[in-house]
């Protein structure tokens, strides 16, 4: 993938040469996803990932140089849209578990996947919480009996509804209750 390849190509510039793009970075962790900048190095054909990094790198640094710390306020930046967030999630997950890929960049990926996971599956488990008797009563007596729905389990809930927590709240009780109709409570 471009993106991966990019980021690649960044990781390997050093960091006082690319110390403007990552203060960019800091500033906005979804910045490869979102920037209007990124995506149109991404799309140039043909796309050299080593020379849209420079590119990338210079443009930010040039940016600090005219704007000083107002390069980097938060109004500047494109919102990202929610399809962005996912691939950032996504994109964060490929960057954590790649040997090649850059410390820096590694721990931006991974403090942004902790941060996500925890705030989904607190809001998965408040809406379960909220939700009618009957929707939940499979799951509830699930729990009841000792087992034990890990984090992981429900994070694969919610990446199969795309991280839309009332989705995937409504998955994983109909699971329950299917799976206790199917099988018993034993």
């Amino acid at each position: 993938e471009r993106l991966l390849a990019l980021k690649h190509e960044v990781g390997r510039i050093p960091d006082q040469e690319r110390a403007s793009l990552l203060k960019a970075v800091d500033q906005n962790p979804l910045l490869f996803e979102a920037s209007p900048h990124t995506k149109l190095l991404i799309r140039s054909q043909p796309f050299d990932p080593k020379s849209a990094a420079q590119k990338l790198v210079r443009y930010w640094r040039k940016r600090e140089e005219l704007f000083g710390d107002r390069a980097f306020k938060e109004d500047v930046f494109a919102s990202p849209t929610y399809e962005d967030y996912l691939k950032f999630y996504d994109n964060c997950e490929e960057t954590i578990s790649d040997p090649e890929m850059d410390d820096i960049l590694k721990g931006v990926a991974s403090d942004y996947i902790q941060c996500v996971n925890k705030s989904k599956i607190d809001a998965l488990d408040s809406l379960i919480a909220k939700s009618h008797e009957k929707d939940r009563g499979a799951l509830l007596d699930a729990l009841g009996r000792g087992v034990n729905i890990s984090s992981d389990t429900k994070l694969l809930f919610l990446k199969a509804e795309e991280f839309i927590e009332t989705k995937a709240a409504a998955r994983m009780m109909s699971y329950w209750k299917m799976k206790k109709h199917l099988f018993g409570s034993d």
